[in-house]
C-alpha cells in the first residue's frame, strides 16, 4: 500500500513537471529551429557534465544516509548550501578558459555557467534530501513554475513574431534553475523546522556520506556518458557526415526519450528510499510486477506514436524536424530497455550494490561507443539511435540478470 500511495502522489506531479519540460523543448525548437536548438542543448549538455562533476553524486550520498538517520537535516542541509556555491564558482570560473564548452552560443558564459551550474546542484541535493523524507511533490512543483518564465518568453516571441534575442533567453533559461533551486532549499528547509544551518562540523558531514557517493559518482558518471556521449561523437562528424541540422533532430529525439522516462523515474524516486527503509513493498517480487507492467505499458505507447505516422514531430517542433520519426523507429528497443533500467538501478542503489548499475553501465558505454563510430559515417544519426539501442539492452540484461541471481524473483 505505501508504494501506490508515494506513487500515486509524485505522479501528478511528475505530469504537471514533465508537460512545462516538453512545452520548454518545443518552444525553443520553434524559436531557434534545427540547427539554432542543437547548438543551445549541446551548450546545456556540456555544463550538464560539469554539474555532474562538481557534484560529486554527493546528493545520492546524502539521500542515503538520512534516509538511514545517520546524518541529520540541518548538517545535511548546509554541506548542501556550501557545496553548492563553493563548487558553482569554482567551475564557472575555471570554464573562462574553456570557451568552446559554450560552442560560441552566448555572450555571458560565467554568468549562463554559474546560475546553470548552482541551481542544479542546488536541485539534486535538497530534492534528494525531500526524497529522502519520501516527499515527492514539492520539489517537482517548483522546477514546473520555473518552467513557466520560459514558456512566456518564447511563447512572446512567436506570438508577436520577434527574433530572439539569445542573451535574453540564456539567463532565462539558467535563472530558471537557480530560482528552481533556491525555491526547493528554502521550503526544505522551512518544512523540516531547520532553524539554524552550520552547527555540526561540514567535515563530519561530508566523512559519512563520503564513500557512498563516490561510489555513486563513479555509476552516475558513467551512466551520463551512456546517454550523452552520442553527442559529441556526432558534433565530431559534422559536417562530415552530420549537419547541424540533423544535431538538433537527434537531440530532440533523445528528448522524447525522456517523456517515456516519466512513469519510470517517478517509480525509481519511489523505489529509492523504500529500498534503503527495506520496506516490504519494495520486495523483488513486486519490483518483477512493476518491469512487466512498465514494458507493456511503453509498448502500448510506442505503438500509438509508431501508428500517428511521421507528421507529428514537424507539426509539434517546425519543419526543420523531419528527422526525427525515423530516428526514433531506431531508437524504439532502447525504450523498452533503459525504462527498466532506470527501475532496476534504483533498486540496487537501495540495496548498496552500486557496483552493479557501475558494471552495466560500462558494458553499455563500451558497445556505444564502438558502434557509434562504426555506424554513424554510413547512417548518420539512425546509426548513433541504433547503437543507443544495443547499448541500454545489453545495460537492461546484465540488471536483469543480476536482479534475478541476487533475489530469486
Amino acid at each position: 500500500m505505501k508504494l501506490k500511495a508515494y506513487l500515486l502522489s509524485g505522479f501528478f506531479a511528475k505530469v504537471g513537471f514533465t508537460l512545462t519540460l516538453f512545452l520548454v523543448n518545443i518552444l525553443i525548437a520553434r524559436v531557434l529551429g534545427a540547427a539554432g536548438s542543437g547548438s543551445f542543448f549541446y551548450v546545456v549538455n556540456n555544463l550538464s557534465v560539469i554539474v555532474l562533476l562538481a557534484s560529486l553524486s554527493l546528493e545520492s550520498g546524502l539521500s542515503f544516509h538520512l534516509s538511514k538517520k545517520n546524518i541529520n537535516e540541518s548538517d545535511a542541509a548546509s554541506l548542501s548550501m556550501v557545496w553548492s556555491f563553493a563548487l558553482s564558482l569554482l567551475a564557472a570560473a575555471a570554464l573562462l578558459l574553456m570557451p568552446g564548452v559554450f560552442h560560441g552560443f552566448t555572450e555571458n558564459e560565467f554568468w549562463f555557467a554559474f546560475l546553470f551550474i548552482a541551481g542544479n546542484l542546488l536541485i539534486s541535493f535538497f530534492s534528494g534530501l525531500f526524497y529522502a523524507k519520501k516527499e515527492f511533490v514539492l520539489p517537482l512543483l517548483i522546477l514546473a513554475i520555473a518552467n513557466l518564465l520560459i514558456i512566456v518568453y518564447c511563447s512572446w516571441i512567436l506570438l508577436n513574431k520577434h527574433d530572439v534575442n539569445l542573451i535574453l533567453l540564456s539567463w532565462i533559461y539558467s535563472g530558471s534553475y537557480l530560482l528552481s533551486g533556491l525555491g526547493i532549499a528554502v521550503l526544505f528547509l522551512s518544512k523540516y523546522s531547520v532553524q539554524s544551518l552550520w552547527q555540526g562540523s561540514l567535515v563530519q558531514a561530508f566523512k559519512t556520506i563520503r564513500r557512498y557517493s563516490l561510489v555513486a559518482f563513479g555509476a552516475n558518471l558513467i551512466a551520463f556518458l551512456v546517454y550523452r556521449i552520442d553527442y559529441w561523437i556526432l558534433e565530431y562528424y559534422i559536417p562530415k557526415a552530420v549537419s547541424n541540422k540533423a544535431l538538433g533532430n537527434y537531440i530532440q529525439t533523445g528528448k522524447l526519450l525522456q517523456l517515456f522516462l516519466f512513469v519510470p523515474t517517478v517509480i525509481a524516486t519511489v523505489i529509492f528510499p523504500l529500498t534503503v527503509a527495506e520496506e516490504k513493498s519494495s520486495t523483488p517480487a513486486g519490483i518483477k510486477k512493476i518491469i512487466f507492467r512498465l514494458t507493456t505499458f511503453n509498448l502500448v505507447l510506442i505503438a500509438i506514436v509508431v501508428a500517428i505516422g511521421s507528421w507529428w514531430p514537424v507539426f509539434l517542433y517546425g519543419s526543420d524536424f523531419d528527422l526525427v520519426y525515423t530516428c526514433f523507429l531506431y531508437l524504439i528497443p532502447g525504450v523498452l530497455a533503459i525504462c527498466c533500467v532506470r527501475v532496476l538501478a534504483s533498486y540496487f542503489a537501495g540495496k548498496n550494490k552500486v557496483h552493479y548499475n557501475i558494471t552495466g553501465s560500462v558494458l553499455a558505454l563500451g558497445l556505444i561507443v564502438t558502434l557509434n563510430f562504426l555506424l554513424i559515417p554510413s547512417m548518420g544519426i539512425n546509426g548513433a539511435a541504433l547503437a543507443d539501442s544495443a547499448g541500454y539492452m545489453v545495460y537492461f540484461l546484465f540488471l536483469y540478470y543480476q536482479f534475478k541471481k541476487n533475489s530469486g524473483a
